[in-house]
């Protein structure tokens, strides 16, 4: 195994990579099995340079914010004055509600210490209770990835007084409102919450660009699910769709077949530099019995995946 065959397993789990002080940040913890630490070790220097090169702004802008977000919830268990909660850097009581700016890391480093006038009346615990669904230490969590999300309090007017802080860390990502005791979440936007079809569609795009233009016959990349592989296959027919000229002609040269979470790649046509028609056709039908006998395919499944 490869640091980029690594880096795209933990990105088609749903785990977010960046890379802060030379060292890798991985998050959700909680999702990160005993073997794939082993791998964070094992290949840790390869997975710096690609997460450096592929996410060098976004990923560790994100991870910065979720660092920040976690310093204002672990804040909240350590200091309670008169009922309410303040927070104070070099004794400055800062606010942390401010949409338009709530994403600059330099405002929300000052603005996190303290909660918004709006939220002052809450409790510890319902702070506390919606770090944890934000962090993805609870099940059901916050999905970052997804297109909607529901965040669910004790009451409407638990709802009302969260409302402010879930805008403030989902913003401008997603729409957040309340209904009746809980707080959804609709996607408007990606800025810093990709869409898993976006992360699975950029990972497809590394995959293939590691198997070269003449991919071998049924080579197969495994999506995070049946919905975002076949999202994958409506994108390259669209875009095929769209294509002029030359590049058009390339597209046409490719199968692409989807069956249940995997979405299988086959040259059916010759392209310059690479194998003969001949040689194509050998490969598919090897692949054919590979499905077969390898992976327990029907050979109609089979012949229909390598395009026959």
């Amino acid at each position: 195994m490869k640091a980029e065959e690594v880096y795209m397993q933990l990105q088609n789990k749903g785990l977010r990579l960046s890379c802060v002080e030379g060292k890798i940040r991985v998050w959700p913890k909680d999702k990160i099995s005993e073997k794939e630490h082993e791998l964070l070790k094992n290949f840790k220097e390869g997975l710096i340079q690609l997460t450096q090169f592929h996410h060098h702004s976004k990923e560790n802008e994100l991870h910065e914010l979720h660092e920040h977000g976690k310093e204002f919830f672990h804040g909240l268990k350590k200091r309670k004055t008169n009922n309410s909660f303040s927070f104070d850097k070099k004794n400055k009581v800062i606010q942390v509600h401010n949409v338009h700016q709530v994403h600059s890391l330099n405002v929300l480093a000052e603005n996190t210490k303290n909660l918004s006038v709006e939220n002052e009346k809450g409790s510890s615990g319902e702070v506390r209770q919606l770090g944890a669904w934000f962090f993805g230490e609870t099940e059901p969590s916050f999905d970052p990835h997804g297109d909607q999300a529901v965040y669910q309090t004790r009451s409407r007017q638990s709802a009302e007084r969260m409302l402010n802080l879930v805008r403030d860390l989902t913003w401008p990502d997603f729409k957040a409102f309340v209904v009746d005791s809980s707080i959804t979440l609709k996607r408007v936007k990606e800025k810093y919450y990709q869409r898993r079809t976006t992360i699975d569609w950029q990972n497809f795009i590394l995959w293939w660009e590691k198997c070269g233009d003449f991919p071998q016959a049924a080579s197969m990349y495994e999506s995070y699910s049946e919905k975002t592989a076949q999202e994958i296959i409506i994108k390259w027919n669209d875009i095929k769709k769209r294509a002029k000229g030359r590049f058009s002609e390339n597209f046409s040269k490719y199968w692409l077949k989807r069956y249940m979470n995997k979405v299988f790649v086959t040259q059916i046509s010759f392209i310059e530099g690479g194998p003969d028609e001949k040689k194509i056709e050998e490969s598919k039908l090897d692949a054919v019995q590979r499905l077969i006998h390898e992976d327990g395919l029907s050979k109609s499944l089979a012949r229909k995946i390598v395009g026959f």
